[in-house]
């Protein structure tokens, strides 16, 4: 490990701790209907979607259950086993690990 990587915060697990502790079906409805609402004039369904920096998930999630295509890219592999945890817990959608991929996009 190197000097830079001391000061990088970890995301994956400060979303692995969110997920834990406070996400339950409210917070997820809640953002099902902001994600919806922000691609109200655009079908989903047959798209493709590619979501960079996925996180937790929910958005490439959501997505996924709205009939898109999906591919998520996120550069913590924390948040890989996140989505597909959260994916178990909330959504329960065919979402393939081949279909998240732990690297950055710049590289």
């Amino acid at each position: 490990m190197n000097k830079r990587d001391d000061m990088v915060f970890d995301f994956g697990e400060n979303r692995k701790e969110y997920s834990e502790k406070a996400l339950n079906n409210i917070k997820i409805k809640e953002a099902e209907k902001d994600f919806l609402h922000f691609f109200r004039d655009i079908t989903l369904d047959g798209k493709s979607f590619l979501d960079i920096g996925f996180g937790q998930g929910f958005s490439l999630l959501i997505a996924a259950k709205n009939g898109a295509k999906v591919c998520g890219v996120d550069i913590n592999k924390k948040n890989k086993i996140l989505c597909l945890e959260n994916n178990a817990q909330f959504f329960h959608l065919q979402i393939s690990e081949k279909q998240l991929h732990t690297a950055s996009i710049l590289d």
